[in-house]
């Protein structure tokens, strides 16, 4: 996939979208778009592993005019399947793992 991580409305979120309800969907209006700011100090481009210095929340209007951030246009059921297989394998490696943990002892 084209993008580094998920963020809102991105390639990933599209695809299991696409996978699970493709109705919801219309691909012909699948625009992202990345918030530039040259600073030193922040860097609001969730697409990448690049970190800001300091964590800004700004309502998702401020950052996006399309409601979609990162490549939401490259979206694809296919790939959505895939992440949906892999993410439900985690959990539920996880959840197994979490069901022998020891009980915390309260005193």
């Amino acid at each position: 996939m084209e993008t580094e991580r998920s963020t809102h409305a991105c390639e990933y979120e599209t695809s299991m979208v696409l996978a699970l309800r493709a109705d919801l969907v219309d691909m012909t209006r699948a625009r992202g778009q990345q918030p530039r700011l040259e600073s030193r100090y922040y860097f609001p481009d969730l697409t990448t592993t690049r970190r800001s210095k300091v964590n800004v929340s700004l309502p998702m209007e401020h950052m996006t005019g399309t409601g979609a951030m990162g490549r939401p246009d490259l979206g694809t059921a296919e790939k959505g399947r895939r992440l949906l297989d892999a993410v439900g394998a985690r959990v539920v490696d996880f959840v197994r793992e979490f069901a022998t943990w020891p009980r915390p002892r309260l005193e």
